[in-house]
């Protein structure tokens, strides 16, 4: 009960952010902070509705350690959610062992155009 209702005040925050960015002329793209979610913990599909309708697309942060030999089930299930996020909502995702920096050059480059 705690994991969906954590996942319901995630999506009441996003929504409003992601709909900030409707007004703005120009190329928009939302750094998104998070963990991932369980599988069925929440409906992500508002969030990339008004993604698409904001032309804001999602490009998540994962603050865990990235490691390429992950093998903790739960880590890798909760990366594949914000790597779908961010597929639907036309980001990208942070590679698995890609520095911060770099993957922060990659959204600015592909901001930029």
């Amino acid at each position: 009960r705690e994991v969906r209702h954590r996942a319901r005040v995630t999506v009441a925050a996003l929504r409003p952010l992601v709909d900030a960015a409707l007004p703005i002329d120009g190329a928009t793209a939302v750094l998104y902070a998070s963990n991932g979610y369980s599988a069925g913990a929440m409906d992500l599909s508002t969030v990339v509705e008004q993604a698409g309708r904001a032309g804001a697309p999602l490009y998540p942060l994962d603050p865990r350690p990235h490691d390429r030999e992950q093998k903790d089930p739960f880590v890798r299930a909760t990366r594949d959610t914000l790597r779908d996020l961010a597929s639907a909502t036309g980001g990208t995702w942070q590679d698995d062992g890609e520095a911060l920096d770099d993957y922060l050059a990659r959204i600015v480059s592909a901001v930029g155009r």
